[in-house]
């Protein structure tokens, strides 16, 4: 009987202690600061590793850490090719009416340039002789098909694809072209479905032309990273949280990372205020915060160079793509389908479960197979690492562009899953890789989505480490 009333009493002072911690957890996370984090990143501008924007961002991390009196390091990663706009201008004329192609947004590596007035034109096919010494508004995917563009020896191109008004109504997808040593022959700027009809309504009533001009960087640059680190009483191991820094698709990347970025930083600020105030006690292994300079570039030379890393890291929790969802308000946590990742899945489970529904929560969750692409899988690579496979998750709210349908991993159950039993449908951001992946498109519509991809980490990350 002893022995049952001392259970008894273990059990109901585990449970009131454990959310008291998330009560206190969830009182600290602040949505106006995660919200603000953003901005200021994407004030910065696109952030590129290797560029000014890059560095720029780079020193407001560290200064944000610093801030937190975090022991903070910056590494420059090895050297890659950065592209950097910095100034463009598209504008058409048709006698007395100019029409500025706000949306216009140069894609990746698009060479600097400066045209005055020159006939515009409507084509379909770059094989039209007419494309020479010209500017042309292209029909199609012209990034996909551009050797063939640019061998047109067209002078400027605009795109609008895809070129509808659901998918860009007011913004436009940025793409990389491919080249050769740095700047592509022929620059490229993708432009919305608004402004190609308002150019096509010129262009059916006469000639237009187009003036046009670009400013760029093109060259190479080494990506910044910025590591913060919580000291553990276990100074060799370590749970990493972490975001790649960049807005690697080139436009504004609020979403795309900004989201990601702020949420570490977030995580990093309550630890730190909880662990000052006593709530938390000091972790059995240190806790580190790193923003990548370059996303998949800068995570490889951080295990390539930092000594014994994929043997010392606990588990990664990976961010990106926090700060929206086009159909669903949802968290989701992958890969559930890779045996190092069981009892980290399984901690992340746990607290979803506990919390789910309750207000300033999740409504729904779920944990999905691999879909790569991001910077946790990185950990997961025995060419990376060395051999061993790290624990690595990545934690967020949509991903890629379009919704992705994945079939549940069999043997875990989905108790938060709102669909089909069969079928996890992951979330997906209108404004991917995209002109559009503003503060205003994406965490100022759905702030909600920072907290709760916060909340779900930081408190997946104690249950993990109170109870592996």
């Amino acid at each position: 009987m002893l022995l049952s009333c001392t259970l008894f009493v273990a059990f109901a002072f585990l449970a009131p202690q454990e959310a008291d911690v998330a009560a206190e957890v969830r009182k600290a996370v602040s949505q106006d600061r995660l919200r603000q984090t953003v901005r200021e990143l994407v004030d910065l501008g696109p952030r590129m590793g290797g560029t000014q924007s890059g560095t720029r961002a780079a020193e407001y991390l560290k200064k944000r850490f610093a801030d937190l009196d975090l022991q903070v390091q910056t590494i420059d990663d090895s050297e890659l090719a950065t592209f950097e706009p910095r100034e463009w201008k598209v504008t058409a004329r048709q006698g007395d009416r100019v029409v500025e192609l706000q949306s216009a947004w140069p894609y990746l590596f698009s060479p600097a340039f400066e045209l005055e007035e020159i006939e515009i034109l409507a084509l379909g096919s770059p094989t039209d002789e007419r494309a020479k010494g010209r500017a042309v508004l292209a029909k199609g995917h012209v990034a996909r098909g551009y050797a063939r563009w640019a061998a047109s020896e067209a002078k400027v191109i605009l795109c609008a694809y895809p070129d509808d008004p659901e998918s860009n109504p007011t913004w436009t997808p940025v793409f990389r072209l491919r080249a050769r040593d740095g700047a592509a022959p022929v620059p490229v700027f993708g432009i919305s479905h608004q402004d190609a009809e308002r150019l096509r309504s010129l262009l059916e009533t006469g000639a237009v032309q187009l003036s046009a001009s670009l400013r760029a960087e093109i060259g190479k640059g080494r990506p910044r990273t910025v590591v913060a680190e919580i000291p553990g009483r276990d100074r060799k191991r370590f749970l990493l949280f972490c975001a790649h820094g960049d807005s690697d698709g080139g436009g504004p990347g609020a979403d795309d990372n900004a989201s990601g970025e702020a949420v570490v930083v977030e995580i990093a600020t309550v630890w730190k205020q909880l662990l000052d105030a006593g709530v938390l006690k000091q972790p059995a292994v240190s806790v580190k915060f790193a923003i990548w300079g370059a996303e998949i570039h800068s995570t490889r030379h951080f295990l390539e160079t930092e000594q014994g890393a994929a043997e010392r890291i606990v588990a990664v929790i990976n961010y990106d793509q926090a700060g929206t969802g086009a159909e669903r308000d949802a968290v989701y946590v992958e890969p559930d389908d890779v045996e190092a990742n069981k009892p980290i899945v399984a901690a992340f489970h746990r607290v979803l479960k506990r919390h789910h529904e309750q207000t300033g929560f999740w409504g729904e969750y779920a944990s999905n197979k691999s879909l790569g692409g991001t910077d946790s899988y990185v950990f997961q690579s025995e060419r990376a690492t060395g051999g061993r496979i790290v624990p690595a998750v990545t934690v967020f709210s949509s991903a890629w562009g379009r919704p992705t349908r994945v079939e549940p991993t069999p043997g875990i159950e989905q108790p938060g899953w709102k669909g089909k039993p069969d079928e996890i449908v992951v979330d997906y951001s209108r404004v991917y890789h995209a002109s559009g992946d503003t503060p205003e498109n994406t965490t100022e519509l759905e702030p909600a989505n920072l907290e709760r991809c916060t909340l779900a980490g930081m408190l997946g990350a104690l249950e993990y480490l109170t109870h592996r």
